[in-house]
C-alpha cells in the first residue's frame, strides 16, 4: 500500500457518516469521496479539498 491510499482511508474532519465528505457550501450538494482533490493536515486534523459535482467549483465540503 502506498502513501496516497494510505491517506486516502482516513477519514477528514469533513467525511460524513454515509462516505461523502460533506456538503459544498457554495450550492449545499453532497461531495462524494471520489472527488477528493487534496488531502492535508491543518490545526483540527485532516481536511480536503473536492470538486463539487453541482456547481464544478473546487470546494472544502462542509
Amino acid at each position: 500500500m502506498d502513501s496516497h491510499e494510505r491517506m486516502t482511508d482516513r477519514p477528514t474532519d469533513a467525511d460524513g457518516a454515509d462516505g461523502t465528505l460533506g456538503r459544498c457550501p457554495e450550492c449545499g450538494t453532497e461531495v462524494p469521496r471520489n472527488a477528493m482533490l487534496i488531502e492535508y493536515e491543518d490545526d483540527d486534523g485532516s481536511a480536503a479539498y473536492a470538486a463539487c459535482p453541482g456547481c464544478e467549483s473546487v470546494v472544502k465540503p462542509e
